[in-house]
């Protein structure tokens, strides 16, 4: 039994599940906020551009961009947050579960009876 390898492996693990979580969670939040702020930019006429496009098809098409690009971020944020904690703690879990399994004399002992352990459904 190596235990290091073990902890090592499921930090590994960990780190994986955490960086895929984050992110598919940032990827479907940037999407969704750009989906939102685009018609929300496009609705405002792009009011946070110069007055003289405002109501204009350039100031329709910045303010999508600028409302695609800020809400997205936004989105991308938080859509990795969501995933990402839930990640973090399953993660954890999975390292102290490592980190707790008994070495050494006390391999072959149940840590919660004091009874020898078997592998051997017979026994």
């Amino acid at each position: 039994m190596d235990q290091a390898g073990d902890v090592q492996a499921a930090i590994g693990n960990a780190a994986t599940t955490l960086g895929l979580a984050t992110a598919v969670g940032g990827m479907a939040g940037g999407l969704a906020g750009a989906a939102i702020g685009c018609p929300l930019g496009a609705l405002t006429g792009g009011t946070l551009m110069v007055p003289t496009v405002v109501g204009t098809p350039l100031g329709l098409v910045g303010g999508c961009l600028i409302g695609a690009s800020v809400v997205g971020s936004t989105g991308a944020i938080l859509g990795g947050a969501v995933l990402g904690v839930p990640a973090v703690i399953a993660g954890a879990g999975q390292v102290l579960g490592a980190l707790r399994e008994p070495v050494g004399a006390d391999a072959g002992v149940a840590t919660d009876t004091g009874v020898p352990a078997t592998t051997d459904a017979a026994q």
